[in-house]
């Protein structure tokens, strides 16, 4: 059997994981848990309509080696981490800092500043825990993103529950303009 395992070449494993990505975060006709725990095996058979060579280890493989932490395994069982347009119970701990990270286009500032912060296309607000991740994420929709400060703390006192989804990632389901201010140095650039 172990002369069948072939390791994925970057071109494969990208494809594989955004095929992943979608299942897990957006396709509400897979099987699943509350938590959005799907199993591998049945995610490799919905992929494979679209890339017949996916078998269940090719799954854990590009979730093992996700340098995102996009992913979370747990025995036969994968979900993601992050990014869900659907209804799952995320049950990760409570964000034990003081401030996060949150990138916008320019012209976006002054919504984020009295509106506050709201998902899009999410469940969630997806927060950076350093002002370099921050810049990245918001790089993929702006060319020169704004970097906003969100005052975790202040957050919490509200009843807002920031919650850890993993080293990169921080979610809440909003964050009130009180909680939000324009970063003044705005870091890496």
């Amino acid at each position: 059997m172990d002369q069948e395992f072939t390791f994925l070449d970057e071109k494969q494993r990208e494809r594989l994981s955004r095929l992943m990505a979608f299942h897990l975060r957006h396709d509400a006709t897979i099987e699943r848990t509350p938590e959005g725990f799907v199993s591998v095996q049945k995610l490799a058979e919905v992929i494979r309509r679209k890339i017949n060579w996916v078998k269940p280890q090719h799954i854990r493989e590009v979730a093992i080696f996700d340098t995102k932490g996009r992913y979370e395994l747990d025995r036969q069982l994968i979900r993601a981490r992050y990014g869900h347009s659907i209804e799952v119970k995320l049950d990760y701990p409570e964000a034990d800092v003081d401030v996060l990270y949150y990138a916008v286009a320019p012209e976006a500032v002054k919504q984020a500043t009295t509106e506050g912060l709201k998902p899009l296309a999410r469940r969630m607000v997806h927060l950076s825990p350093t002002v370099e991740r921050a810049l990245e994420a918001g790089k993929v929709r702006t060319e020169n993103p704004v970097v906003l400060a969100v005052d975790v703390r202040r957050a919490r006192e509200m009843g807002i529950k920031i919650l850890k989804a993993s080293d990169r990632v921080y979610l809440a389901p909003e964050i009130p303009p009180q909680c939000v201010r324009i970063l003044e140095s705005q870091g890496a650039n």
